[in-house]
């Protein structure tokens, strides 16, 4: 089974800041496998796992970071 998220940020910096925030993810999954990258403003994640539950965990773990950091650049951009 496979998934991609295909999350599109205000500039390739700042997806790469994102990037740097998750890419440490990647490599504590045991039941899945997850690929980061970037395309131009694009943060493509691919997450593999060959049951369900497995891939659904590691999605769920993906948005809720994702929301993290959302949540800090909206933070951010108030201060400016």
């Amino acid at each position: 089974m496979k998934a991609t998220l295909e999350i599109g940020f205000e500039s390739p910096s700042i997806a790469r800041k994102a990037l740097n925030s998750l890419k440490q993810e990647a490599s504590f999954k045991k039941r899945s496998n997850a690929h980061i990258k970037i395309e131009g403003r694009k943060l493509l994640i691919s997450i593999e796992a060959e049951e369900f539950p497995a891939l659904r965990a590691t999605l769920s773990s993906y948005l809720r970071l994702l929301s993290v950091v959302f949540s800090l650049l909206n933070l951010t951009k108030k201060e400016v």
